[in-house]
């Protein structure tokens, strides 16, 4: 007879196994780090951006050392964290009449978005 292979008793237990690995890996989460602060930061001015674009209105996002603020609702920053303080404004086209970098500061650890002048592009450092 053939002695390779795994028997089918072997295979259950290992994805089994594996499958209990799974179910407890979303309990075990790391904190927040400064990278998803400053890519949630973007995706809000990204949504003011289109915002301001999809309704024909000028925009603005207001960042200040602990919280973030986008149509009238603030949003307190961790304790830990400080970020630059500033205003971005989206015009109706969709474009920023100030350029600009805005860091997220944690520590020794720095974080940033650079806003290009016109466009509106967005770059994280």
């Amino acid at each position: 007879m053939f002695n390779k292979g795994y028997t089918l008793l072997e295979v259950l237990f290992v994805v089994s196994t594996f499958a209990m690995l799974l179910l407890l890996f979303p309990f075990v989460r790391p904190p927040a780090s400064l990278t998803s602060d400053t890519r949630r930061f973007m995706a809000k001015l990204e949504a003011a951006q289109l915002d301001a674009i999809l309704n024909q209105h000028s925009n603005s996002i207001t960042l200040s050392t602990h919280q973030l603020c986008f149509n009238e609702v603030c949003e307190a920053l961790p304790a830990s964290r400080t970020a630059d303080e500033g205003k971005i404004e989206f015009n109706a086209a969709g474009n920023v009449n100030h350029a600009g970098t805005y860091c997220f500061h944690e520590g020794n650890q720095c974080r940033c978005i650079i806003i290009q002048l016109g466009s509106g592009r967005m770059a994280l450092e």
